[in-house]
């Protein structure tokens, strides 16, 4: 027990001190104190000026709304554009399928005003709106049947089989009368026969066609009937060029089925637009050829041609350029304290005004779109034909150590996202089964907000400093390595560390005596026996360990060594 507390007292008692050994070498001594420089450089000027270790920081918070203003007028002229690639690119073809007055038609529908509520859809968003730049329309669609699109999608163009046929008065379909009537009433005579004609195989084409037209004739009275009886053959007996009574065009419908189980019923085809009805059609594409049929689907009718009107060359709505964007953000730094608010309204005494790309103001908020397009590095005129994403960047970067009114200010910063494209159908609803679909190309913008407020902070510095000098810790490890790599590495070694190595007590012979104590010692060798026990005992007494230079200590021992280099 004596022992143990004697241990203690000493080890509380004991004060230790390092070696101090002074190597004399330019290139170690060099590098030494590039190193230190480079320390206390990046400790100075990158961790505490250029990112504020010295400062406490908080993350802002902000809202963001939008208004847009802009108002053009789309028109749509084939004598002035000849794009392949445009909605009337067969013009004489669609002119015959849909009558003289079809492209009349579709130029009023696309010669119009467009303002704010038409092409910013939708109203209002997040962080983010959307204006149209180009359109595709497909006006009053209702439910109903009518032949699939066979140029966007594969595999409903078929063959109609002649002998597997159905009648249909209107969405009914009708049976074959097996029984000819016996009444001489000529108009349930002709109603037999027309029907019994319709199912056989001997009406043309130009015939089915004509009674699938509902709006250009009406039903004939029975004197009508009668006299057309008289002047013409029965219609039994008629050849192929003897038209069919307009009595029942507006009523009958003749619908084959495909060749080679063609257009399954219910089967919904990859991007079709509803479920095959089983029956093959024609088609309506303005640009088809004469014969071509399609599969027959249950969707909005008639179905979208999706071919941009001015063609890829150019937007419908390219002046879209022009139109303007009110950018109102408010900033908060709630962590600093409920007086760091503040909005994007700074210039021209708080009002709003415009943002000029050749002169950037942080403090205008009313952007071109565009200019926003051609800061972003794009095109507009390119991106409003198929539509894009462009970013709109907010940064608050503030020191508010400073006056914060005057130099929290925003940072504007634009970048394309994506210019392959953005496009989207919206419809209007006229009523519950009568809509307007629009197949709009734009652009979308979408507003980021991001920044920071920074603080004095004592802590803060004070560790960071703490954390440089500590690195200069890291120079006494670089140098002690390249110790290793000097002339002279071996002399620098034995001056830099001790090794101890210490004596255990030899066996003792039978007389008491230890093995190898004789009286006849030579006297030589116990002289160094004596000054290797008192070498031992010294080297106890001190610190055996790597010294370090930067412990300017009186009670060191000091060692100079000249290294050569």
């Amino acid at each position: 027990m004596g022992d143990f507390l004697r241990s203690a007292w000493i080890a509380i008692i004991q004060y230790e001190t390092p070696r101090l050994v002074k190597i004399h070498n330019r290139k170690v001594g060099l590098v030494r104190r590039i190193i230190q420089a480079g320390i206390i450089m990046y400790v100075g000027v990158y961790a505490l000026y250029l990112q504020k270790g010295y400062q406490e920081f908080g993350r802002v918070e902000s809202s963001v709304t939008t208004k847009i203003k802009g108002v053009i007028r789309s028109e749509l002229d084939p004598d002035s554009h000849d794009d392949p690639y445009s909605i009337h690119k067969d013009f004489p073809k669609a002119l015959n399928a849909h009558g003289r007055n079809w492209f009349t038609n579709l130029k009023a529908l696309y010669t119009r005003i467009w303002d704010v509520a038409d092409y910013v859809i939708p109203a209002a968003e997040n962080g983010a709106f959307f204006v149209a730049t180009n359109v595709i329309i497909t006006p009053n669609q209702t439910r109903g049947l009518c032949p699939e699109d066979n140029n966007d999608v594969k595999g409903v163009t078929c063959e109609p089989d002649e002998s597997n046929c159905d009648l249909f008065e209107g969405k009914v379909r009708l049976s074959r009368p097996k029984v000819k009537p016996t009444a001489p009433d000529l108009k349930t005579r002709i109603e037999f026969e027309a029907m019994d004609l319709l199912f056989s195989n001997e009406t043309t084409e130009d015939e089915d066609n004509g009674m699938m037209n509902k709006t250009n004739s009406q039903p004939m009275t029975v004197t009508e009937t009668n006299a057309l009886i008289g002047t013409r053959a029965p219609l039994t007996t008629r050849t192929a060029t003897t038209p069919l009574s307009t009595a029942f065009r507006p009523l009958l419908t003749r619908k084959c089925h495909g060749k080679s189980r063609a257009c399954p019923k219910g089967k919904i085809v990859y991007k079709a637009h509803g479920p095959l009805t089983g029956y093959c059609v024609p088609t309506d594409r303005p640009n088809a050829r004469p014969g071509v049929h399609s599969c027959e689907v249950e969707s909005w009718c008639p179905i979208e041609v999706d071919r941009l009107p001015l063609g890829k060359k150019r937007a419908l709505m390219a002046d879209a350029a022009d139109y303007t964007v009110f950018v109102k953000n408010s900033v908060a730094f709630p962590y600093f304290g409920p007086q760091f608010v503040r909005n994007n309204l700074i210039s021209n005494n708080g009002r709003p005004c415009l943002f000029k790309k050749d002169r950037p103001d942080p403090g205008c908020q009313i952007f071109r779109l565009g200019d926003m397009v051609e800061l972003a590095g794009g095109n507009f005129s390119h991106m409003a034909i198929k539509g894009g994403v462009v970013s709109l960047s907010i940064a608050w970067h503030c020191n508010l150590d400073y006056d914060f009114m005057q130099y929290c200010l925003p940072k504007y910063s634009f970048r394309i996202l994506d210019d392959f494209g953005w496009n989207f159908r919206h419809a209007k609803y006229h009523e519950e089964h009568r809509r307007s679909l629009y197949k709009l190309y734009g652009i979308k913008f979408i507003i980021t907000v991001e920044g920071r407020g920074g603080k004095f902070n004592l802590k803060n510095m004070i560790l960071n400093i703490g954390s440089g000098l500590a690195l200069l810790g890291v120079t006494t490890i670089i140098c002690d390595f390249l110790l290793l790599y000097v002339k002279e590495r071996r002399v620098v070694k034995q001056k830099k560390y001790d090794y101890v190595t210490p004596e255990h007590p030899k066996p003792t012979s039978s007389n008491g005596k230890k093995n190898g104590d004789a009286s006849t010692e030579n006297p030589n060798l116990k002289l160094i026996r004596d000054n290797s026990e008192h070498s031992v005992l010294r080297g106890i007494n001190r610190e055996v360990s790597t010294m370090s230079s930067l412990a300017p200590l009186a009670s060191q021992e000091h060692i100079e060594l000249h290294v050569k280099d």
